[in-house]
């Protein structure tokens, strides 16, 4: 309500602070102040690297979804040529998630993505590739041009290393022996039932994952729902949960949630299958 002022307010913080900063605008409105060292890499550059490696890999790929968020950029394709069942008729398929943040509320990152037909639940494993967008200080001389930036021929050089790295760590990691791994896992996890009170269980899952306690209650309906007291059934319950909330990135972390409670330690297990 007050432009003015808050104007002189931000100038005035500006003028006091003694850390260089850069300023990220799109069509004359302020993103976000990262710092002096963050390197710009555009989702144009990590969707065009991206989708070229993917694409020449697997031409039958689907996206499953794609969203620009207020801080990131994601893609998430599938394979329809790359299945396995986890249980009878229960069948997933494999894929990757792309991600990216022009106003460094995140690293370039590539990881895997594993969607089950049943319902079109995804689920988010480790991290391929992560690249940060710190880069080197940017040096200002007296006239305040960014020196580091007088050569846009070095600087896109640097950029299409980066995007040469993505593209053959896509290619890399489009292999069956990574999904069949996944998939081994997500059987194995059908044997790892809850012994004690599912309510208790799904508590624990909220200590040990940080689930918002609007969040807790979701999960709970659809494990009881899907009347699968196992880690499988607590991973499809937290991966259901991502398709209520409104938030693209929190039903993105949602997702990634349900990868770590595969890749739980043992004992953090029986922590939530023992839960009263």
């Amino acid at each position: 309500d007050y432009p003015n002022q808050y104007d002189d307010l931000v100038d005035a913080i500006l003028d006091r602070e003694s850390k260089d900063v850069m300023a990220r605008t799109l069509d004359g409105r302020l993103r976000a102040l990262v710092s002096n060292r963050f390197r710009a890499i555009s989702h144009h550059q990590i969707a065009e690297a991206a989708l070229q490696a993917i694409y020449a890999e697997h031409p039958d790929m689907e996206v499953a979804s794609a969203q620009i968020t207020e801080t990131n950029l994601y893609m998430k394709f599938v394979f329809p040529s790359v299945t396995a069942e986890v249980k009878v008729g229960d069948v997933i398929r494999s894929g990757l998630v792309v991600k990216n943040s022009e106003t460094g509320h995140g690293s370039i990152d590539l990881a895997n993505f594993y969607e089950r037909l049943a319902c079109l639940n995804g689920m988010v494993t480790e991290s391929l590739f992560r690249k940060s967008h710190l880069g080197r200080p940017m040096q200002v001389d007296d006239d305040g041009v960014a020196s580091e930036w007088f050569s846009d021929e070095t600087r896109e050089a640097d950029d299409n290393v980066l995007m040469m790295k993505l593209g053959d760590v896509v290619r890399g990691s489009i292999a069956d022996e990574s999904f069949q791994r996944t998939i081994n896992l997500l059987r194995d996890s059908t044997e790892d039932v809850i012994e004690g009170d599912p309510a208790a269980a799904v508590v624990e899952v909220q200590r040990q994952h940080n689930l918002h306690d609007g969040e807790r209650g979701s999960v709970l309906r659809h494990l009881i729902e899907g009347g699968d007291l196992s880690r499988y059934g607590v991973i499809q319950a937290v991966t259901r949960t991502a398709e209520d909330v409104p938030s693209y990135d929190r039903a993105t972390e949602l997702e990634t949630m349900g990868g770590r409670i595969l890749a739980t330690t043992r004992s953090d297990w029986n922590s939530i299958s023992t839960a009263e």
